[in-house]
């Protein structure tokens, strides 16, 4: 099948939580290690379609979303929404009585038990976003297009400077993020932040 890149909709978020959660852990599928199918993309894909759908793009294959780019022009508005309005409705799924399966799942408790908060470091990289691909969507020069459409959509807000986070295990991505103009900015707790002027 034809994919295509196309603007994210609401009705997209099952398959973007699928997505998020087969490519998951380094690229891999995190399946085998969470006891709940979204836990992951409560944090790290859905909120993004509720905050700030322009700057949401799917790579669709004529049927269903196989891979998007997902973010937002303002981090600082981002994370201010999500602390006041995400956040808090998304604890009551995952409270006291939650059990992590995995020290992978733990990580995704805590993060959604914690207000987020912008490092100065980043303070000079407005946007950022979060890709992901399915396999059989990579390898074929989707990144680069998603890459260069969300960008597009950056400079159309008037966004100069755009930041993601990659795990440093993540050779490959980081190989792929530097051919594409990204540099690092910072390496912190087992993530390259990596940024790029737009």
């Amino acid at each position: 099948m034809e994919l295509t890149i196309r603007q994210a909709e609401l009705p997209d978020l099952p398959y973007i939580h699928d997505i998020c959660r087969l490519t998951g852990k380094t690229g891999k599928d995190a399946t085998d290690f969470i006891s709940d199918n979204y836990i992951q993309g409560q944090y790290f894909a859905a909120p993004y379609l509720h905050f700030e759908l322009y700057a949401c793009f799917v790579l669709d294959n004529g049927v269903v979303p196989v891979g998007y780019v997902i973010g937002t022009s303002s981090t600082q508005a981002f994370n201010s929404w999500m602390n006041s309005s995400w956040l808090p409705v998304v604890r009551k799924y995952y409270g006291t009585g939650f059990k992590p399966k995995s020290d992978f799942e733990q990580f995704l408790f805590s993060v959604i038990h914690r207000d987020c908060e912008i490092p100065e470091y980043l303070a000079g990289y407005p946007g950022h976003l979060h890709i992901d691909l399915l396999p059989e969507a990579q390898n074929r020069g989707f990144g680069k297009k998603l890459i260069l459409r969300f960008v597009e959509a950056m400079k159309q807000k008037g966004v100069n400077a755009i930041h993601l986070g990659v795990g440093l295990g993540n050779t490959n991505a980081i190989e792929f993020y530097r051919k594409l103009g990204f540099f690092d900015i910072k390496k912190e707790s087992g993530t390259l932040f990596m940024g790029l002027i737009v």
